[in-house]
């Protein structure tokens, strides 16, 4: 019988869950997604997908069922609706008897083409073609590049596909062996191109972006679990390692001797004993990437989330240098503790990956408990350990006579720090993925986790062993923490341990040592967590979200509006970028997206706020208790969407979508509008909402100007008010955010920095008065970012949706008139004149 479940307190800084039933990321785990990935795949495709020859939605011949997306011939070719630059794309295919199709990329999106043009990926029953050019064949670089190491396509059968293009570098893979590996930026690139059948079409093949495309051959095509990174879009902060002049910021540790050079550090050592140069920060989630060269035949290592023992002495993760004959450079060891933890033995390519005394580029990313390595690409480590969360960055010099190595070329991207949470007794809630720790009492009687339980679950005889230690079933997963095959590590009474479940990947540790790991393992992947009856627990804590405080790995927030336009042929997803990562830094725990084509939203643990932008509709959101809540939605609406709760558009709207940490207002209606029927003349209007008016405000109507004089609608920091009567001081307190559903005949926004001298004219002096007022035309459509310590009057009546952050300080509102007419008077112009205007439609920032 299972003990009371546990779990999980409903906050916000616990993972989403993952799961298998939704949109969004289906099929990806919680560290995939905190790492940069995205799914491409997704129940509505129409969401990801268009036809390159329409532009309209995916044709009914594209059919998606059970995360399988199945192409039937004379469906037309699919593009991406994002265009993608440097990225890494993963895909599982398969192809009919006698069948050909291509997946490309930087694909130019010329609809008036008679064919996907793109750099392409082969995919081919290569039986059915035994005397094909090589360059045609399943993994080439169609009529480029043929694949440099053995693969042959088979119909019917499915194969792990990777697509690798990167600062100019393009590679094939399949079934993790790498099949080719092109630099396009050199003179072998250019015959080769000129001894294809492109030379006289050749400049999509230098094309700086484009999107992913599945082409339609004429032949039936299976595709699965197609996921892509965006190098351009990676969450978190590029952090300098090191300066190029000398070593501030680092500490040495030994008797090594560390030199700055202009590209990166040189060590050495001359019979001392270990040493390491260490960072005097500590990093969490990271993406490390440095080039190396080793001198001499020493051992050396690159050490990450280390800690320095009271000893001096440095222990912790160390991704290796090994130049010698055992060659197990880019393995996972755990120097001063555990030792090695994921070395070489079984990996030839990772092993044959080091190029001993020449130039060697590595690649570290530590995710959560996922820690893995890339030797010149080659993946040579991969282990989830969720026993240090964080650490110095560290360059060791080995002990002896002959290590000499530089490092060069540091790139850091900062994903932030994780904290461990307590956990209590509670209404249990699912989650799919995890990293737990705590310590249970070995009292020789028999003790089980259990996890992805189904609620209310009892354990079965339907149980099934998957690893010594790891049972599944139809019902959940458990492991059995005094199984014999543990016993070298267990001991009487207390005993810790830690459990990471991601996806099909399962680790346990005990007393620190890893003792049970398995992958692909078919089971639930959301549930439960709990233990079995009799069993003793304390200490439970639940592993959080990265963390990017304003002391570490923030992103610097901007202190200049900005603006981008959401939607049609003017969407600028630079500009809403820029904008989002502002947004994230200035709110802890909040995130803001843009689709222009949302249909569905998946359930996570976090409420959301979706502002409907374009197209009328029907909403609907799905409660986990089944209760359904629907309303009719137009431009202007919010929606909001609870905890586990998922929204259904019909037909898919533009929408911006504010996540929100709990809690929020138990009494909030889940549809709020803006009730503004251009008929109301000074009469009440309110919010109406399916549960009848949620709050009352003054609504006043002018033909001029639409409407004005709102009240703030305070809704969690989210209202509605059209700024048309008031500056707004700001006392540094709080940024904004505006999304603007509708305009005047000239709706624009005038914006100063000088907060001071505006509301004092008479200390305006005439070298202030440049840029001191500027102005800008907006449209419906247009999101914009207004800092702290920026004043904003909205003109000619505009109707917006504004986004406050953490620490909203409504500042005094001072009348507008008194103060323009100061100002102008003492610049002695009148009206407009004294407004430098923008042309309508720019996209640029108004500050500089």
């Amino acid at each position: 019988m299972l003990a009371s479940a546990l779990l999980l307190l409903l906050a916000q800084d616990l993972q989403p869950p993952t799961t298998d039933s939704g949109g969004g990321n289906l099929g990806l785990h919680a560290l995939e997604i905190d790492a940069g990935w995205e799914n491409l795949l997704v129940p509505d495709l129409s969401r990801m997908w268009k036809s390159q020859r329409s532009g309209a939605a995916p044709g009914a011949g594209w059919e998606f069922e059970n995360g399988e997306l199945h192409l039937i011939p004379g469906s037309g070719d699919l593009v991406t609706r994002r265009q993608f630059s440097d990225m890494e794309l993963e895909f599982e295919w398969r192809i009919a008897q006698g069948g050909n199709s291509g997946i490309k990329y930087r694909v130019t999106t010329d609809p008036a083409l008679p064919s996907l043009l793109g750099l392409e990926y082969q995919l081919l029953d290569d039986g059915a073609f035994p005397q094909i050019h090589p360059e045609h064949r399943s993994g080439a670089l169609y009529d480029i590049q043929q694949a440099t190491a053995p693969f042959s396509g088979v119909a019917g059968k499915y194969y792990r596909g990777r697509i690798v293009h990167r600062n100019g570098l393009v590679e094939h893979w399949a079934d993790g062996t790498r099949l080719l590996r092109l630099q396009t930026s050199t003179a072998s690139w250019i015959e080769k191109i000129k001894a294809s059948k492109f030379q006289n079409n050749s400049a999509f093949l230098n094309a700086p972006q484009g999107p992913i495309g599945i082409q339609d051959h004429g032949s039936e095509a299976w595709f699965r679990r197609m996921k892509i990174r965006d190098w351009s879009r990676l969450p978190g902060k590029a952090a300098e390692l090191y300066n190029g002049k000398n070593l501030d910021g680092w500490q040495e540790l030994g008797d090594a001797r560390y030199v700055a050079e202009p590209k990166g550090i040189y060590g050495e050592v001359d019979g001392g004993g270990q040493s390491f140069l260490i960072t005097e920060k500590r990093f969490g989630d990271f993406i490390l990437e440095m080039d190396l060269r080793n001198e001499d035949q020493g051992n050396s290592g690159i050490q990450v989330r280390s800690q320095v023992h009271e000893s001096g002495r440095l222990y912790g993760y160390q991704i290796e240098i090994d130049p010698s004959p055992r060659s197990w450079s880019g393995g996972l060891y755990d120097e001063g503790r555990r030792g090695w933890l994921d070395n070489l033995a079984d990996n030839p390519a990772g092993r044959a990956a080091f190029r001993n005394g020449q130039w060697n580029h590595f690649r570290i990313e530590c995710i959560g408990p996922w820690i893995r390595a890339w030797v010149n690409g080659v993946p040579t480590a991969d282990y989830l350990d969720p026993l240090t969360m964080e650490g110095v960055i560290g360059l060791q010099v080995h002990s002896g006579h002959n290590t000499k190595i530089r490092w060069h070329n540091f790139k850091l991207q900062d994903l932030g720090r994780r904290q461990w949470k307590a956990v209590s007794p509670t209404d249990a809630l699912k989650l799919a993925d995890f990293t737990y720790r705590g310590e249970w009492f070995n009292n020789g009687k028999e003790a089980k986790l259990f996890f992805r339980m189904a609620p209310e679950a009892e354990p079965t005889d339907s149980w099934q062993a998957a690893a010594p230690g790891l049972m599944t079933s139809a019902n959940g997963w458990s492991i059995r923490m005094d199984h014999s095959s543990f016993a070298k590590h267990l001991k009487p009474g207390w005993n810790r341990w830690h459990l990471c479940a991601y996806g099909s990947r399962i680790q346990f540790l005990l007393n620190d040592y890893p003792v049970l790991a398995a992958d692909q393992v078919p089971g639930p992947r959301t549930g439960i967590f709990s233990w079995s009856e009799g069993t003793q627990i304390r200490g439970l804590e639940i592993l959080g979200d990265a963390q990017r405080d304003s002391g570490h790995g923030t992103m610097n927030h901007s202190t200049k509006p900005l603006f981008a336009r959401l939607g049609g042929p003017d969407h600028n997803e630079g500009a809403f970028q820029q904008i989002a990562r502002a947004f994230r830094a200035a709110n802890q725990g909040y995130d803001l997206s843009y689709q222009s084509e949302l249909s569905f939203l998946p359930e996570t643990i976090t409420s959301r706020v979706v502002f409907v932008q374009d197209r009328s509709g029907k909403a609907t959101v799905f409660r986990p208790d089944s209760d359904l809540v629907h309303s009719e939605t137009t431009p202007g609406d919010l929606i909001l969407v609870r905890p586990l709760e998922q929204l259904q558009a019909e037909p898919a709207m533009g929408a911006l979508i504010f996540e929100v940490p709990e809690p929020i207002p138990s009494d909030l209606p889940t549809f709020i509008r803006p009730d503004w029927d251009p008929k109301i003349t000074d009469t009440p209007g309110g919010c109406a909402t399916e549960e009848g008016a949620y709050r009352r405000i003054l609504l006043t109507w002018s033909e001029k100007n639409g409407p004005y004089n709102w009240q703030a609608l305070n809704a969690h920091r989210v209202r509605i008010t059209d700024s048309f009567t008031h500056f707004h001081p700001r006392d540094g307190g709080f940024d904004e955010f505006y999304l603007v559903q509708g305009t005047g005949s000239r709706g624009r926004i005038l914006t100063s920095t000088h907060l001071e001298k505006i509301l004092h004219p008479d200390r305006l002096q005439r070298s202030d008065l440049d840029g001191l007022l500027q102005s800008r035309y907006l449209a419906p459509g247009d999101l914009v970012y207004l800092p702290r310590g920026v004043v904003h009057r909205g003109l000619d009546g505009v109707l917006a949706q504004v986004i406050t952050v953490p620490g909203f300080k409504p500042g005094a509102e001072i009348g507008v008139d008194h103060h323009l007419r100061a100002i102008q008077e003492r610049l002695k112009l009148e009206g407009e004149q004294a407004l430098p205007f923008h042309e309508a439609g720019s996209l640029e920032p108004i500050v500089r």
